[in-house]
């Protein structure tokens, strides 16, 4: 368990790196994207709000490439991501949930060819503390006791180190300080569907503007401990692993598969049985799986892919060669 962990086991673990990991990194053997001689047309997308900023983030790259290109965002929450190719009125649903089978039965029912369904990033939840702070790692009923009022995960209240610390760890006798966002956050809902099983937010967590802001307050407080995406990581603060069975898992681009608080982001589309993809959807997609796409994850807060995954959702739109 996570709980009063020996020193001899924290400097253990201390030792392999994963308490001391550095800031979310693009992969260098991500390719840069390489522009088609030219593109024109009008690109429609609809669906989740998570995926708001980092969307116009790539609307905004893309356009500057291909001026005469228009994209047209609409997030009206993941669920409307479906309804709006079965309308018509999408090219791209934007989503931050697996499709159903059921869904997928209409989709291809009504548009003539399955879906496509693609993770382009994945937005991870991580606990921060103070850089000095020697926690090995948390499981999600320590993480619901720290932040909820409710306490839905069945464990009691964890209100200062001393239950989460050796005795003789330098802030073991003091009371931990919350920090988080807003309910407007996508990491706020995240956390509290997740750890939280629906639960309520202490009253005492000082809430942050942002999640820059929220990581510096941690990193001037050592007793501080908040939460916020990956993506924002610096070296002033620990992301600290959670704990899953026997299994310590740490939030990085190799753990998305398996990191509890992992939300991946995802782009479906459907082409129709005898049909190609339309170049400017395929262009665009090339894009997101480029250098310059997954560094835009990382400056929202999201984890981006590693090139394996990158490029099996490349070879999903029939890749022309990328150098």
């Amino acid at each position: 368990m996570c709980r009063q962990i020996p020193l001899t086991l924290l400097c253990s673990f201390i030792a392999t790196g994963l308490a001391w990991a550095e800031p979310i990194a693009i992969d260098p053997d991500l390719p840069h994207y390489h522009p088609v001689d030219s593109l024109s047309g009008t690109l429609r997308l609809i669906g989740s709000d998570t995926m708001n900023n980092i969307v116009h983030r790539w609307a905004d790259g893309f356009t500057k490439i291909y001026p005469n290109v228009d994209v047209q965002i609409r997030q009206k929450g993941a669920s409307t991501a479906v309804g709006g190719l079965l309308s018509g009125g999408a090219d791209l649903g934007m989503s931050t949930q697996a499709l159903r089978e059921s869904e997928r039965f209409k989709l291809q029912a009504k548009l003539g060819g399955p879906p496509v369904e693609i993770a382009i990033g994945a937005n991870m939840t991580a606990i921060f503390v103070h850089r000095d702070n020697p926690i090995a790692c948390l499981n999600m009923k320590q993480v619901d006791a720290i932040f909820s009022s409710t306490k839905k995960a069945d464990q009691h209240d964890i209100t200062t180190w001393s239950q989460l610390l050796p005795p003789t760890a330098p802030m073991a006798n003091q009371p931990i300080r919350l920090y988080g966002r807003n309910s407007a956050s996508q990491v706020y809902g995240q956390l509290k569907t997740t750890a939280l099983l629906g639960g309520d937010f202490k009253s005492t967590i000082i809430e942050m503007p942002g999640s820059q802001s929220l990581l510096q307050a941690i990193a001037g407080d050592a007793n501080g401990c908040g939460y916020t995406g990956i993506g924002y990581q610096t070296p002033a603060v620990r992301a600290v692993p959670i704990q899953v069975g026997e299994t310590t898992i740490p939030p990085t681009i190799e753990n998305l598969d398996r990191y509890p608080l992992t939300q991946k982001l995802r782009l479906i589309y459907i082409v129709p049985s005898g049909e190609k993809l339309d170049p400017l959807l395929a262009e665009f997609i090339r894009f997101v799986y480029s250098q310059e796409g997954q560094s835009g994850l990382v400056r929202e807060g999201f984890a981006p892919l590693a090139e394996s995954r990158a490029q099996s959702g490349r070879y999903s739109v029939c890749p022309r060669p990328q150098k």
